[in-house]
């Protein structure tokens, strides 16, 4: 960020870890931020409040997601998906240029975590999840609750 933001930039770093409470979270998006820039706002062994990155969890943090007119060996991952602990992260990927953007487009794998054996043994349940979208811009916040299936963890 440009010197005269960098106060701001902050703000909303921790803004944003302040959100990735120990619970049900995924946030995901443009964090104009490395993992670097995040080293202190990790609770535990965590990247981002009590979030984990998923590329960095996949073996895929170093992928560069900006910008797309350089190759992504020299890009920067700035574009995150975190989620907590109760989201298993099983596979991420950086993948082509998107049409239109700036930013190389981030794929993710989460399965819900499912902690105790009666839970795992169940074909099938529901998880609530809570989306949260910050635009920084307008400085407006939405919030949304959905619902999905989920697929149980083998055991």
């Amino acid at each position: 960020p440009q010197p005269r933001y960098l106060d701001q930039w902050r703000h909303d770093l921790a803004w944003l870890a302040d959100q990735c409470v120990d619970g049900n979270v995924i946030m995901a998006g443009d964090f104009n931020a490395t993992l670097d820039h995040m080293a202190r706002l990790g609770q535990g062994d965590a990247d981002m409040g009590y979030c984990y990155d998923a590329a960095s969890r996949t073996g895929n943090g170093a992928a560069g997601t900006w910008p797309t007119s350089v190759p992504e060996l020299l890009g920067a991952p700035i574009d995150h998906v975190m989620a907590t602990s109760n989201w298993s992260i099983s596979g991420s990927a950086v993948v082509g240029n998107a049409d239109g953007s700036d930013h190389r487009p981030l794929v993710v794998q989460l399965d819900p975590a499912l902690a105790l054996a009666s839970e795992r043994a169940t074909k099938r349940r529901s998880v609530n999840v809570d989306v949260v979208v910050h635009h920084r811009r307008t400085g407006r916040t939405t919030n949304q609750r959905t619902t999905a299936a989920a697929r149980p963890q083998a055991t």
